[in-house]
Parts: structure tokens; sequence; C-alpha cells
């Protein structure tokens, strides 16, 4: 009752959609759980400033701690070297505050969740967006990656999932 959609380009990740069934979206929890749920309305978020402060929101490591990713107040997310503090590299395409950029198991992706609505799946190597995930009615607050780097589950403040 629910569709899936495997994105080759991004090593095979499996991302879960929502279903409209009788005006209520269902809810596809990590571990299989599954339930109703009437989504909320949402207020639109207000526009990035002109100049957003680059605040960090979100911080994720790699294992071996050498490298850094921030999810960014500006909508950018960096990855930075630790032990030289230099930056690596940007991601960009968010256009509003990055709330989380979680690093996949297998150090392969960056899944990020925006207030912009929508979560992004990214090359961990590269910087370059694979895929873009759609349809939030409010900011996506949250994400996370299965212990297998091969499904990412995403939350707005609307409690879809």
């Amino acid at each position: 009752m629910f569709e899936t959609q495997t994105i080759p380009e991004a090593h095979g990740i499996v991302l879960l959609k929502r279903v409209l069934i009788m005006s209520a979206f269902l809810v596809i929890g990590i571990v299989g759980n599954i339930g109703a749920q009437t989504p909320q309305r949402c207020q639109a978020p207000p526009p990035m400033p002109k100049n957003p402060k680059p605040g960090v929101v979100g911080l994720s490591l790699t294992r071996d701690g050498k490298t850094l990713i921030a999810a960014g107040g500006d909508g950018i997310i960096r990855v930075w070297d630790v032990a030289s503090g230099r930056l690596q590299r940007t991601l960009t395409g968010h256009t509003n505050v990055v709330y989380k950029a979680d690093l996949s198991p297998n150090e392969k992706l960056i899944a990020s969740s925006s207030r912009d609505l929508t979560a992004r799946i990214w090359d961990f190597a590269t910087g370059r967006e694979l895929h873009q995930l759609t349809g939030f009615h409010c900011a996506v607050k949250a994400i996370a990656f299965s212990p297998d780097s091969k499904t990412v589950a995403a939350v707005g403040n609307d409690g879809l999932l």
C-alpha cells in the first residue's frame, strides 16, 4: 500500500513515499510501524534573509572523526577537515535553513532536511546532489539513514514521515 523508489545513482538507496488514504497520510516508521495520521496545517516558512548568518544548526562526524559535516542556518552544508580546520566543500541547493545533515553508515551519502520543505540526498565524496524529496507541507526537521544505508526516513513539522 505504499510506494518505494530506488535511486540507482544514490547507491541503491530506497526512499519511502507517502500515500494518501481517505484524507489521511500513511506514516511509515523506520522499524516498520504503520499508522494513519491527518496532516497538520503549516504556514509557509519565512523566506531566507538576504544575508543569512551561517550559524551551525546540526553536526555529523565520520566514524574516524576526521571529517565534520555542518548543517547551516544559511541553507548551506559544509564539510570540514577536523585536523586542519579547512573547508573541504560546500553543498548548496537548499533555499532555507538546513536542520540536519546525516552521514550514511557506509559514509557514501549525506541526507539533509530543511526549512525549505525538502529533504535531499548528496554524494559524500563529491558533494553532488543526487535526489530531492519534495511534497512535505511543513519544514523537514529530521532525517536519518537505516543501519544498512539503503533507506532514509525524513519527518516534517506536519508529523509526516
